[in-house]
């Protein structure tokens, strides 16, 4: 008779958690020109099943899943079960123009979540994501007619992440509604240089603006589960998150300087100086609608469709003339059989998916849009409803056209998710 241990998992998940304490907050993961508008580039944090499916989620009802993103999903959590997942990811990103292109590289945490029941009405998430990421640099030189070459150099990083804390409940059988209450925090430094490398007569321009954010947000979400014949069952997913204001503190100086030692500016004059100003984020609103139709343990269809309202996006009562972004997203998952007298790869998960957004950005008067296929695996691990997630995303955002910057983007995604019984050991004989 063997016995295994119920938390003989952990030890994995405190290697994630280290992970994410010692990495991957501490780099955004992202390398992007776009970032540099409004408050940085939407993360649409998901889980990898999700990422891998066309980053499906409002329809999505698994007890094996944490699905963030629809709180009211919770509930479909077992009794008795704790669920966690982890997971990290790397980004190649080729950026194109008409006469060069760049490649870069960058990697990250991507999210830490946990999910639980409270009782068989009231379940509970609590996770870590990322919201909206900063990351750029970009240089730019023309001739003066009396200056020379002037160079102007645009620097970026940070992002705003969310800590949040989910409970949905049970209304009725097929009826569940969710709420996630999210502590949004995070620091964006943009940084511009005015510099003159042909002469010694003008000063260079330095501008520092940094803006460090913490409050409280909320997002809701609905799911209905309609049963089928055949075994078959759809699921009416939506979710809403209202416009709120984000309490922030800014910092901002502009300096003029002699040139560099060491990469150390050699400071001559404080142009203007705000240390600690007060304001807010004016996050705007939106929401989604999704549904999926499945075959329990078998395969699963959805569609989703989300809408924000990026125009009214505020900081420190600026805008920054961007659009209103819609997203559209299609996909899908196949396992083979649930036999366990069947070979491993029949256990095995299958997933694909693609999506196409009108992004917030508008650059010329023009709405840049954003395409991208992804596929995926669920491994399941031995003797386990655990499972490994693998997940490859390849898309394009923007275009080459009016001299713009088009961005030929893959991300590759590993997750684990860890499924244990609560309270319980299990035997094998």
């Amino acid at each position: 008779m063997a016995e295994r241990n119920p938390i003989s998992f952990l030890p994995l998940m405190a290697v994630l958690c280290l992970f994410a304490g010692s990495h991957g907050y501490a780099q955004t993961g992202l390398t992007s020109p776009y970032s540099s508008r409004g408050i940085g580039y939407p993360v649409n944090a998901n889980t990898v099943m999700g990422a891998s499916m066309g980053d499906l989620s409002l329809g999505i009802r698994n007890h094996k899943n944490v699905n963030f993103r629809n709180p009211a999903s919770y509930t479909a959590l077992d009794s008795l079960s704790f669920v966690f997942e982890g997971a990290v990811k790397g980004q190649w990103m080729k950026l194109t123009t008409i006469e060069q292109s760049e490649k870069s590289f960058s990697s990250t945490m991507e999210h830490m979540v946990f999910g639980f029941p409270v009782s068989r009405w009231w379940s509970s998430g609590v996770g870590l994501v990322p919201f909206v990421q900063t990351g750029y640099r970009i240089t730019d030189e023309n001739i003066g007619n009396e200056t020379g070459n002037v160079r102007h150099k645009y620097e970026g990083s940070g992002g705003l992440h969310s800590f949040f804390w989910g409970n949905s409940f049970s209304l009725f059988k097929n009826l569940s509604v969710g709420i996630n209450a999210s502590y949004l925090f995070g620091t964006i430094e943009k940084s511009q240089y005015i510099t003159f490398p042909d002469s010694i007569y003008y000063l260079s321009t330095k501008v520092s603006d940094e803006i460090s954010a913490g409050d409280i947000m909320a997002d809701m979400g609905l799911q209905l589960t309609i049963p089928m014949k055949n075994e078959l069952q759809a699921n009416l997913g939506a979710v809403y998150h209202p416009a709120t204001d984000i309490r922030a503190k800014r910092d901002f100086i502009a300096q003029t300087y002699l040139g560099t030692i060491s990469n150390v500016e050699i400071i001559k004059d404080t142009v203007d100086f705000d240390d600690g100003l007060k304001g807010n984020i004016g996050l705007p609103q939106g929401f989604g609608v999704g549904l999926a139709l499945e075959k329990k343990n078998q395969w699963l269809f959805g569609l989703d469709y989300t809408w924000d309202e990026w125009s009214k996006l505020t900081v420190y009562e600026d805008t920054d003339s961007l659009r209103n972004s819609q997203r559209i997203m299609v996909g899908g998952m196949y396992l083979p059989s649930t036999d366990i007298s069947d070979k491993y790869w029949k256990h095995v998960e299958f997933r694909a998916g693609a999506y196409y957004s009108s992004s917030y950005l508008n650059i010329g008067n023009q709405q840049l849009d954003d395409f991208g296929i992804s596929f995926g695996l669920g491994l399941p691990l031995f003797r386990s409803e655990s499972m490994l997630n693998l997940s490859f995303t390849t898309g394009r955002r923007g275009t080459t056209r009016d001299q713009m910057i088009r961005e030929n983007y893959s991300v590759l995604r590993f997750g684990i998710t860890v499924y244990e019984i609560w309270f319980m050991k299990r035997r094998y004989y």
